[in-house]
């Protein structure tokens, strides 16, 4: 199944005085989850970085603005598939199994880490508690990612 995921982010302004020149930079963890299931379990995770930013023009004093961040398309697929395999015995018999494996493949939202500014002083700062944000700076993640697309900063099995 595809869908489309993303982040929204609400900015309330508590200063006493209305603001201008309000900005959020934003890195959005994508994490890629394939499993493969037999006897055996078979996984790989790795993990996109979408970088981005939205600005607002002006904020009065009191009021918030909900900003939503770019969509990501989401994936949730499940299939089964039957692997046929020969097996030889020592006394020269051979015999054909056949073996279903059951594979799935998500992309799953994985963590946001936000940075609001005041024209060019940062005023405020959010990171999610999700795993893949607590493991990573944001130079890190600057390091991958240069245009705003996905890039891939981190694997495991």
């Amino acid at each position: 199944m595809r869908t489309e995921g993303h982040y929204e982010v609400e900015v309330s302004n508590r200063s006493g005085v209305a603001v201008k020149e309000v900005w959020v930079e934003y890195r959005m963890a994508v994490r890629r989850d394939w499993k493969r299931k037999s006897t055996s379990t078979s996984r790989q995770q790795v993990v996109y970085m979408l970088a981005g930013s939205e600005s607002i023009a002006s904020l009065e004093n009191t009021k918030r603005v909900k900003l939503r961040l770019r969509s990501v398309k989401l994936l949730d697929a499940k299939w089964q598939k039957e692997e046929r395999y020969s097996v030889a015995y020592t006394d020269g018999s051979r015999e054909t199994k056949t073996q279903t494996k059951d594979y799935s493949l998500a992309f799953i939202l994985d963590g946001l880490w936000i940075k609001l500014f005041l024209g060019d002083r940062m005023i405020g700062e959010y990171k999610s508690g999700e795993k893949t944000m607590k493991n990573v700076t944001w130079e890190e993640i600057d390091a991958f990612d240069t245009e705003g697309s996905l890039q891939r900063i981190a694997s495991g099995s």
